[in-house]
């Protein structure tokens, strides 16, 4: 079973720590512990190449969760508890990149910086940030249309499928590594979301922005309008990894705006389909909800997964890794004791 060894020193709430992330990784914690340090040291570590080197700039961007820091020195706001040095490592699949970061001369070493042949796609709360694959070799361009009569949230829709516009079209695939089309991922878009929100298909939501006909996604209900960017990432992830594009999918709370019924359809997608996508496939995820956390894991039991599957619990700045039972069954301490209190009068 491939891995992915991440190992770092001083950044945020973590002093010293080493996780091996595998095919499905279940990331949870109380509030303000650390979970979105270490998904954010995950996408800076797998920040792409420009012109055959790493893009020190947007490792640091990513890593001050900043668009518009990439100063070294943006990296004393993150350093652990006035820490002068901080490091990074990641080695997955025979890469290895790491860097080390000294607060005292406001410079950055690199320890090793070889360029991985992944996708990165992070998806924290209802946005989505996808990046450019610089290891496709592609002319093709085309500018996203500028959608008409959409509210915020739908505009910000939009404006998360430029990158994927710009580089997949109805009628061409693209790059040297895969054939991959537009329609490929709007199809699959269409299969999630009828399967999740069936009751949605009289309105007849298109995607802004692709469909040329105006898209009535202004009508839907706030809570599944709320889903849609985390949908389309995941139809553009899978679409990748079923060509063979090694594709990492880390996500931030996919409860956001589910009721229970829904959380148990997503959870049972998410492992389906990384087991369909034999490795090629990777998910991160981080959640608070109980009932994502179980339907996850009882997912991973029932599709005898568990080997490929993990749990981190983030306390106090440490990570402890809990076991998948049989049955699906994970102890985690701090949810549990939660529910015990809220609902001992009930």
């Amino acid at each position: 079973m491939e891995s992915i060894k991440l190992t770092l020193s001083s950044y945020g709430p973590f002093e010293e720590l080493e996780l091996n992330l595998t095919p499905f990784t279940i990331v949870t914690g109380p509030n303000a512990v650390g979970k979105s340090f270490l998904m954010r040291a995950v996408y800076a570590m797998l920040t792409p190449c420009r012109d055959g080197s790493l893009d020190v700039g947007a490792v640091v961007s990513r890593l001050c969760n900043s668009s518009v820091c990439d100063e070294p020195r943006c990296l004393n706001r993150v350093l652990w508890r006035g820490s002068q040095t901080l490091e990074l490592r990641l080695e997955a699949w025979g890469y290895s990149r790491g860097l080390r970061y000294d607060a005292t001369t406001g410079t950055i070493e690199l320890l090793r910086a070889d360029c991985l042949p992944v996708e990165s796609i992070l998806v924290p709360g209802y946005r989505a940030h996808l990046t450019l694959l610089p290891y496709f070799h592609s002319s093709i361009e085309k500018p996203i249309p500028e959608p008409h009569h959409l509210n915020s949230p739908v505009s910000a829709i939009a404006t998360l499928l430029e990158p994927m516009t710009q580089r997949l079209v109805p009628e061409t695939g693209v790059g040297e590594t895969s054939e991959i089309k537009l329609g490929e991922v709007v199809s699959r878009f269409n299969g999630i979301v009828e399967e999740m929100f069936p009751e949605v298909e009289h309105l007849g939501v298109s995607l802004p922005g692709i469909s040329k006909t105006p898209s009535n996604m202004p009508l839907l209900p706030g809570s599944i309008l709320h889903s849609y960017p985390l949908i389309v990432a995941i139809a553009y992830a899978e679409t990748l990894s079923q060509k063979g594009v090694r594709t990492i999918l880390i996500i931030e709370e996919p409860e956001l705006g589910l009721d229970f019924r829904r959380q148990r359809l997503l959870a049972q997608h998410l492992v389906s389909t990384v087991k369909k996508a034999k490795s090629t496939l990777t998910v991160i995820l981080s959640t608070h909800s109980a009932e994502m956390l179980v339907s996850l894991t009882k997912e991973v039991a029932g599709r005898r997964m568990r080997r490929y599957a993990k749990v981190y619990e983030v306390i106090d700045g440490r990570v402890r890794c809990e076991s998948i039972g049989r049955t699906g069954r994970v102890y985690v301490k701090h949810m549990f004791e939660e529910l015990a209190e809220i609902y001992s009068g009930v």
